[in-house]
C-alpha cells in the first residue's frame, strides 16, 4: 500500500478508536506512536526548513525516538535532508516537508459539469480540468466514465497514479447522502442504492471523500480564498442551481444530517415554479441560473443561454436586467434571514450567475441590507470568490489534506 493511502486509512482508523474508546483511559503503545509520528510530521511541515535538532525541544520526545522517525519519513520520501554549513565549518541537518510526495485530486461533480484539479501535498494547483459531464445516464456509465477521466488527467500531467494520495470531491446534496438517502429528483433516479464513494474506492484504488458541493465550496474559499482567517462565513454558489456551505467556529457545519446548506430550497413564492425537488416556488425556481433564463424567456425566447441574458443586460435590454435584478432581491432576502440569524463575517459569492458583475451584486446587497437588522448587517461583508470557479475542488484538496494531517 502506498504510504499516504496507509495514512489516511491509520487515520480513519484512529478516529473510529478514539470515538469506540472514548470512554477508556490510556493509550496503546500504536496511539502513542502514530501520535508522535503525526507531531514530528505537521512541525516539519508547518515550516519551510528546520534543522533536525529543533524537534526534540518542540516535541517533548527523545532523540532516539525523533530518529526513528524521521528516518521512517526520509525513507517514504515525505520529508527530506540536507547538510547546510555555516563559515566556522559547523554543519547542521535541515529538514523540510517534500510536497510532491505525493499528488491530490480535488473535484466537482454537478448535473452538467466535472471540474477537477491536481495539486501537490501542500496545496498547490499543478493543473485544473472541466469537462462536460452528465449525471443523468446513472452510475453503470458515469462512475466509469469519471474514473477514465481522473486516469487520463492525471498521466497527462507526467505523474504516476500511484502517486495520487486522495481524491475529494464536492458533489450535488441527493448524491452526497447516498446510499442512506430515501429520495432522488427524478433525473437521478438511476443513482438509488449506489455508495458512489465505496464505487470509487474499488475502482481508483485510493481513498476517496465525498461531501455536499456547498460544503466543500465553503472549505475551499475558507482555506485558499476570500474567505481565509474568516471563522464564521456563509459561502454560497448561484449557479444552474444554488447551493451553500457554511463555516461556524472555524468548522464546517454539516449537520446531523449532512443536509446543511441547502438553501436553494427556502420557499421565496407561495404559488411558484415546480422545483427539481417536487416542491414549488423555491429559491432555486427564480435566482439560479435556470430561473432567470426561464423569466427573461418569458420576454425574449431566442435568448437560450444564461451567458447571452447578462450580455444583453450590459447591453441595457430590460427585461434580462427586471431578471437579474429580481433574482438579486430574492438572494438577498434570504441571505438577510441568514445574517440575522448566524451574523457571519463574510458571505462569499460564487457561481455562473455572479458573473453578471453589479447587475445583481447591487441589488442584492440592498436586499440584505434592508431586511436585516443593522446591528447584524454591520458585521457582515459581502464579497465575490477568488477560486474562479473551483472552490469545491480546493475543499477536496483541503479534505485530503486534513485526513492525512
Amino acid at each position: 500500500m502506498q504510504p499516504w493511502h496507509r495514512l489516511i486509512k491509520e487515520r480513519q482508523q484512529e478516529r473510529e478508536r478514539v470515538r469506540k474508546e472514548r470512554d477508556r483511559k490510556g493509550a496503546d503503545q500504536r496511539r502513542v506512536r502514530e501520535s508522535n509520528r503525526s507531531l514530528v510530521l505537521n512541525y516539519i511541515r508547518e515550516h519551510r526548513s528546520i534543522p533536525r535538532s529543533d524537534l526534540a525541544p518542540y516535541t517533548g520526545l527523545s532523540r532516539t525516538a525523533i530518529g526513528n522517525i524521521v528516518d521512517e519519513l526520509l525513507q517514504e520520501r515525505i520529508v527530506q535532508q540536507e547538510e547546510h554549513g555555516f563559515g566556522d565549518d559547523r554543519r547542521t541537518t535541515l529538514l523540510s516537508f517534500n510536497a510532491t510526495a505525493g499528488y491530490i485530486l480535488g473535484g466537482t461533480l454537478d448535473s452538467q459539469l466535472l471540474k477537477v484539479l491536481l495539486a501537490d501535498l501542500a496545496g498547490h494547483t499543478i493543473q485544473q480540468l472541466e469537462v462536460p459531464f452528465s449525471l443523468s445516464k446513472g452510475p453503470e456509465e458515469s462512475l466509469p466514465l469519471l474514473e477514465k477521466l481522473l486516469r487520463v488527467f492525471v498521466e497527462q500531467q507526467l505523474i504516476p497514479w500511484d502517486m495520487v494520495v486522495g481524491v475529494g470531491l464536492g458533489v450535488i446534496s441527493p448524491l452526497a447522502l447516498l446510499p442512506r438517502s430515501a429520495a432522488l429528483p427524478v433525473a437521478l433516479a438511476r443513482w438509488a442504492n449506489t455508495d458512489i464513494q465505496q464505487v470509487l474506492e474499488h475502482d481508483l484504488g485510493v481513498p476517496v471523500y465525498l461531501e455536499h458541493d456547498g460544503s466543500m465550496g465553503a472549505l475551499g474559499e475558507s482555506r485558499y480564498g476570500a474567505g481565509r482567517n474568516e471563522g464564521n462565513m456563509i459561502y454560497l454558489n448561484v449557479g444552474t442551481s444554488i447551493s451553500a456551505g457554511l463555516i461556524l467556529n472555524d468548522q464546517v457545519y454539516r449537520s446531523h444530517a449532512g443536509t446543511a446548506g441547502e438553501i436553494g430550497h427556502i420557499p421565496v413564492e407561495v404559488h411558484g415554479q415546480l422545483c427539481q425537488c417536487g416542491r414549488s416556488g423555491c429559491l432555486e425556481t427564480v435566482a439560479s441560473g435556470d430561473g432567470i433564463l426561464r423569466e427573461v424567456q418569458r420576454f425574449i425566447p431566442t435568448l437560450t443561454t444564461l451567458s447571452q441574458v447578462i450580455e444583453a443586460a450590459q447591453a441595457g435590454n430590460a427585461a434580462c436586467v427586471g431578471a437579474l435584478e429580481r433574482a438579486g432581491k430574492y438572494l438577498g432576502f434570504v441571505l438577510a434571514g441568514l445574517v440575522n440569524t448566524l451574523t457571519p463575517s463574510l458571505i462569499v459569492l460564487d457561481g455562473s450567475v455572479m458573473q453578471a458583475g453589479e447587475l445583481i451584486l447591487q441589488p442584492l446587497r440592498a436586499a440584505v441590507e434592508t431586511h436585516s437588522l443593522p446591528i447584524s448587517f454591520a458585521y457582515t461583508r459581502i464579497a465575490l470568490a477568488e477560486s474562479n470557479g473551483f472552490a469545491a475542488s480546493l475543499g477536496g484538496v483541503a479534505t485530503i489534506i486534513d485526513a492525512i494531517f
